[in-house]
């Protein structure tokens, strides 16, 4: 192996439109095989959430990559946007505000990365074992 990074095993492309997030969410379930379980459900929340994130927030869409490796390896789901506004967690969330909390809340780790073009908001998600 050459070192270099490994492409995603999903990459969707999304515009700013309301149907983004129910076809994010069909296509991390078909890159899980459709199973239902807690790791599914918690991965394809989060997708849910981060693509809602983003055609709530931004005026373009986004992109979404998706790295499903295997066993002992998280799964990483990173949702890049062209907007520079850091996402926060909201002290107290009103009727909205929820989303990185409800990220927070499934996902072993989560960030917020800066890019030349916008930011890039990522979760990381531990495998059941056994």
């Amino acid at each position: 192996m050459d070192g270099a990074p490994r492409p995603p095993d999903l990459h969707f492309v999304f515009r700013n439109d309301i149907t983004a997030p129910q076809r994010a969410r069909s296509a991390v379930q078909s890159l899980l095989g459709g199973a239902e379980d807690s790791f599914v459900w918690e991965v394809t929340l989060a997708t849910s959430e981060l693509v809602t994130n983003v055609i709530t927030h931004t005026t373009l869409g986004g992109e979404m990559s998706v790295w499903n490796a295997g066993p002992g390896i998280p799964l990483r789901i990173e949702v890049h946007d062209h907007e520079s506004t850091r996402p926060h967690l909201a002290a107290r969330p009103s009727a909205g505000g929820r989303g990185l909390r409800i990220v927070e809340s499934v996902a072993a780790a989560w960030g917020v990365t800066p890019t030349l073009t916008g930011k890039l908001v990522w979760a990381e998600f531990s495998r059941p074992s056994g």
